[in-house]
């Protein structure tokens, strides 16, 4: 059997994708992924809400890191040395913000399996990405965006053993805060407890998989 494409194949496959969509759409396709992690503080959405961080005040409780990332990355834009948006009108501003946010807010996993749902029901019916709405363009980037967030654990072994070590350095460093604040601790974020191996098994099987099969 063939093995996994290298991405120099699938980034080869999916410039013409690209090129065929419109100028704030290629940006938004660039910007976002550049954009949907900057300031992470390291902690997951449920932290934030049980201490009533003031982010998670701030965003109600909804997708709050997601929140933070899309509303910090998209004002650095307001930096006149920093826009590069300024050969777009305000009408395909307006459009790139709202494509940006929409997928930033998909690689918040508590979305994954809805969003997930959404693009195989599009995929069946003839996925749409012209037109003067947009069609399914939204939803295809959103999606593409959510499965190169995972991307790590589609690389090589070595690539992918050493992010997984580091995502687990961060996942017991929030363990240990919610230890010292009395707080639960679900099992995989628990130094003393985790099973790395099994934790990863059910993530690689009911998360990660599927979206790439998608």
């Amino acid at each position: 059997s063939k093995g996994a494409p290298s991405s120099r194949d699938s980034s080869a496959r999916g410039a013409p994708v690209l090129q065929s969509l419109p100028k704030y759409a290629q940006l938004a396709a660039l910007l976002a992924p550049a954009i949907h992690d900057v300031g992470h503080l390291g902690v997951n959405n449920a932290f934030l809400c049980a201490i009533s961080a003031d982010l998670a005040l701030q965003y109600n409780d909804k997708s709050v890191m997601e929140n933070f990332h899309a509303s910090t990355g998209l004002r650095l834009l307001q930096t006149p040395a920093l826009d590069v948006l300024n050969g777009l009108d305000a009408g395909e501003k307006r459009k790139l913000r709202s494509l940006s946010v929409e997928m930033i807010m998909a690689t918040d996993l508590a979305s994954h399996f809805e969003g997930i749902s959404q693009f195989q029901v599009a995929l069946e019916e003839g996925l749409q990405i012209n037109g003067p709405d947009g069609g399914n363009l939204s939803l295809l980037l959103a999606n593409v965006l959510h499965a190169a967030d995972l991307g790590s654990t589609g690389k090589p072994p070595e690539v992918y053993f050493a992010w997984a070590k580091r995502v687990f350095f961060e996942f017991f460093d929030q363990g240990d805060t919610q230890k010292r604040l009395g707080h639960e601790v679900v099992p995989f974020m628990d130094r003393e407890q985790a099973d790395i191996s099994k934790a990863q098994q059910g993530f690689l099987k009911f998360i990660c998989e599927p979206t790439f099969r998608t």
